[in-house]
Order: structure tokens, then C-alpha cells, then sequence
């Protein structure tokens, strides 16, 4: 068996490259994490998809009672699902808490409902 000399250049340039290849590796995983679960743009569409889910059964508990006839439901852009307009009484109120608590609301709830 014979032995090979490696010049010490070769090795340091070697170790450089991988070096550099490990930091934009970490660069970009970082990058990709931040627009993940940082506070941006991407992280609201995502969190807006996810309550859009649940506005179908938030609507559909709005239409099931003549009580909340006059209520409507849409999804903010702080990502909550908001129902807004003008109920008739605190017992309306009431029932309107109880028929919503059966839903999941995955990034919160914005009751703005008058009492008339």
C-alpha cells in the first residue's frame, strides 16, 4: 500500500468549502423556518386558510336561528373569525355564546353583536 501526500492547501480549501456549504444550508433553513412560522405574510394567508375552515359552520349556526338573522361572520385579517350585527336580548346573546362554543376556533372568536 502506498501513501499519498495531500498538500495542506488542498485540506484547508476543502474544509472551507463545506464550511461555507453548512452555513447556507443553515442560512437557508432559517429563511425557510422564519417565513414558515415567523411573522409574516405567509403565516397569515396560512392562518386565515385555517379559520376560513371553520366560517361554513360559524355561518350555518348563524342561519339555523331566526334570532341571528341579522348576524354575519367573516374572518379578520388578525386571522379570528368575527361575527358582527344586532341581536334582540341578553338571553339571545346567550344562546348565540352557547351555539358557537361547540365550534373550534382554531385562531380565536370576535363577538360583536348589540343588544337592540
Amino acid at each position: 500500500m502506498q501513501l499519498v501526500e495531500v498538500e495542506p492547501a488542498r485540506v484547508k480549501t476543502a474544509i472551507r468549502q463545506s464550511s461555507r456549504l453548512a452555513l447556507l444550508l443553515a442560512i437557508a433553513v432559517g429563511l425557510w423556518l422564519f417565513l414558515w412560522f415567523g411573522p409574516t405574510a405567509v403565516r397569515q394567508a396560512r392562518w386565515m386558510a385555517e379559520s376560513r375552515e371553520v366560517l361554513p359552520a360559524v355561518q350555518a349556526s348563524l342561519i339555523a336561528d331566526q334570532r341571528f338573522g341579522e348576524l354575519r361572520a367573516f374572518v379578520s385579517t388578525g386571522c379570528s373569525v368575527v361575527v358582527f350585527g344586532t341581536i334582540r336580548s341578553e338571553e339571545d346573546e346567550q344562546a348565540l355564546h352557547d351555539a358557537l362554543r361547540a365550534i373550534a376556533f382554531p385562531h380565536g372568536l370576535v363577538l360583536l353583536a348589540r343588544i337592540e
